[in-house]
């Protein structure tokens, strides 16, 4: 069923954090409750009534009052908030925390609250590009910081280092930033079981990082539009739609290529391109 919001309204918190307001239209909410009773009605038996024929008294009696509105409350709240996240453009890195113990009243629109934290925003318009070394700090900063979640999730990391180190010319914060964004979306499409690899590589010219995800994987008439801002592919999962996006636009912010490859049902791989660093010869560093 469409959600109708009246308005979402987001007030931004201490600690990356922001409480969004959401308002759903009566109308809305006297549908839900309409479709729940005929739900209700088909699923039950009740005696002296056909399959779904049953009213509303006789349901709520054999039920209790609050069964049906309590089931209203509840898939709303389930189902409105990832809607409200994208209707006010937000970015998250969890899942929300919710304010309310209302539960919905026929005739009257439904108000909620939750509290969610959001990625830290991304300015693009300068950077301050150094000579950096692969396998750079950033991207086993990164492994580091996920690590204990993909264990949590039943997985694991392999990550096999190389025997020297790659020099490449990118700024560290921004390339920690990529490689996060791309564990995270590795963990959230693998199933528990899975492994998630982290692979190194170099030419003459480039250094590629790769991360390999044994997914779910994207759909061949997705893939082409899995680097827009706020689009979410048939088999996304929570989030805003724009992380794959903000790294592309990162990497090419650095001179470099980001790319992906994916086979449905079998898992996606991503890989990050920088130029490799030409000390004293700066000039070279031109965009892949």
């Amino acid at each position: 069923m469409e959600e109708l919001f009246v308005e979402t309204k987001v007030e931004s918190l201490e600690g990356n954090k922001v409480k969004v307001t959401v308002t759903v239209d009566a109308a809305d909410i006297d549908g839900r409750i309409k479709k729940t009773y005929k739900d209700f009605a088909r699923k039950y038996n009740f005696p002296g009534f056909r399959k779904g024929k049953a009213p509303r008294p006789v349901i709520d009696n054999a039920l209790g009052a609050e069964a049906v509105v309590g089931t209203v409350t509840e898939e709303l709240l389930n189902g409105t908030w990832t809607a409200a996240i994208d209707e006010a453009k937000l970015a998250p890195v969890g899942g929300p925390v919710m304010e309310t113990n209302e539960i919905v009243k026929a005739g009257e629109p439904y108000e909620y609250s939750f509290t969610i934290e959001l990625r830290p925003e991304v300015e693009l318009t300068s950077y301050e590009p150094v000579a950096i070394e692969m396998p750079f700090a950033e991207a086993t900063d990164a492994a580091l910081f996920v690590e204990a979640r993909i264990r949590q999730e039943g997985m694991q990391l392999v990550y096999s280092e190389p025997p020297e180190p790659y020099p490449v010319w990118a700024d560290p914060a921004r390339l920690r930033q990529v490689f996060v964004n791309l564990f995270d979306n590795a963990i959230k499409y693998s199933e528990p079981g899975g492994t998630i690899f982290l692979t190194l590589s170099r030419t003459p010219v480039t250094v590629s990082a790769s991360i390999r995800d044994q997914g779910r994987g994207i759909a061949p008439d997705d893939l082409e539009k899995v680097k827009q801002r706020f689009f979410k592919a048939k088999n996304s999962v929570r989030g805003s739609g724009i992380g794959l996006a903000v790294v592309d636009e990162i990497v090419q912010t650095l001179g470099g290529r980001f790319d992906i490859a994916s086979t449905l049902g079998c898992g996606t791989t991503v890989t990050v391109t920088l130029p490799v660093y030409h000390p004293g010869q700066e000039h070279l560093h031109d965009k892949i």
